[in-house]
Parts: structure tokens; C-alpha cells; sequence
């Protein structure tokens, strides 16, 4: 500031390197690519470990619900139709009857004798 060099907290903690005059270029590009290359690594191994520790705190308190032919289950339906208020508006319908389980995620569910079933993700 006002034409000196600032010293900021990254400073302290890794001193600043007087620049080399380069005499060998071949060998200071090879320098370079192999600093580029460990940074590039490191970078990764960092990227990686953020995302298993993330994954862990999603996962920690997740739980996966398994339902059969035939169980009752209750339907998460947040859409409030237009003319009605959301203050009243029930997110939960059911008890549905799981009729058929289409894979891990997905089942056709009937939300009663005469309506018609619906694929539930």
C-alpha cells in the first residue's frame, strides 16, 4: 500500500523466495512441470479427502427404507394447489398400499381403493 509491498498472514506463515535468475531454461521448465504436477497431485489427494469427509456427514444420519408389496407408507407431497393457502395445506397423504416395488427407489402406490396408483420416487 502507498508503494510497499504488503506483507499479509500467508506471508508469515511461508516466507516469501527471492527469484532466481534462470541460466538453464530446459531444466527450469522441467522444474516447473514437476512443481505443477506435485501441486496438481496434492490438489487432488485435498479435493478427495473434502468429499469422503462430506459424504460422512451426509450420510451419517441417513437411512435407507426398504417397503414390499403391501406395506403402508405415507406420501410426501409439498405442492399446495393454486387457490388454497399453505398454511393449511398437509405435506403428508396417505396411508398409501405399496402395490408393486419397481426398483430400490421407485414403487406404484395406490392412495386408496378407487384412485388410481401412482409411480413414488
Amino acid at each position: 500500500m502507498y508503494g510497499r509491498v504488503l506483507r499479509t498472514p500467508i506471508d508469515v506463515i511461508v516466507p516469501r523466495v527471492k527469484q532466481e535468475t534462470v541460466t538453464d531454461y530446459p531444466t527450469n521448465v522441467e522444474q516447473l512441470e514437476e512443481k505443477i504436477r506435485g501441486t496438481n497431485a496434492q490438489a487432488r489427494e485435498h479435493l478427495k479427502m473434502a468429499a469422503d469427509r462430506q459424504s460422512f456427514r451426509v450420510n451419517r444420519k441417513a437411512s435407507e427404507e426398504t417397503y414390499e408389496k403391501g406395506d403402508l407408507v405415507l406420501v410426501h407431497s409439498p405442492a399446495v394447489k393454486k387457490g388454497t393457502t399453505s398454511k393449511l395445506h398437509r405435506p403428508w397423504q396417505g396411508p398409501g398400499l405399496v402395490l408393486k416395488r419397481i426398483n430400490d427407489v421407485l414403487f406404484r402406490v395406490t392412495m386408496g381403493p378407487q384412485k388410481k396408483p401412482r409411480r413414488i420416487h
